[in-house]
């Protein structure tokens, strides 16, 4: 039996425990701004166009789901939390993203990254390098060979960034 509450724009939902990920992502309003997928559905994978129908989805958090590929992201996405999974890369990141977080993956290179991205944690990977990184300063790109861990770093700019130190 589902239930679904609205506060601040975001459903919060109650299932039961042999629900879906495609029957909790069927359920969700087309509207919706925010979608949070529980560690319920860990092993549980979307179709590639399982968001498409979602035309105010600003928030996408996938966490310790154990996944290997994400869907195509909606082109209205702000936040993006895909960390403590398995992925090996990110599907083509919206213009409209300013928040990336990615850590503890098996990520080896990342994509372009949008102009309007101001936070990238992207610590614990198995990057050996960056792409270019939008009005983020140089001393960003530095990394240590001897460790994996997280360093916060703030430009001139505003944006924040945490990667390899």
């Amino acid at each position: 039996l589902l239930k679904e509450q609205l506060i601040l724009g975001v459903y919060y939902m109650s299932f039961d425990d042999d629900m879906s990920l495609e029957d909790y992502i069927n359920s969700l309003p087309d509207d919706v701004e925010t979608i949070d997928i529980l560690s319920h559905f860990r092993r549980q994978t979307l179709s590639l166009n399982a968001l498409s129908r979602f035309t105010n989805v600003r928030e996408f958090i996938c966490t310790n789901l154990e996944w290997t590929s994400l869907p195509t992201l909606p082109n209205t996405l702000i936040i993006l939390n895909c960390s403590w999974n398995k992925l090996t890369s990110l599907p083509a990141l919206p213009d409209t993203l300013k928040e990336l977080h990615c850590f503890r993956n098996e990520f080896d290179f990342l994509p372009v990254l949008p102009n309007t991205l101001k936070v990238l944690h992207c610590s614990v990977n198995a990057l050996t390098s960056l792409p270019a990184l939008p009005n983020v300063g140089s001393e960003v790109n530095k990394f240590s060979e001897q460790y994996n861990s997280c360093n916060d770093v703030f430009d001139n700019g505003g944006r924040e960034v945490n990667l390899l130190s």
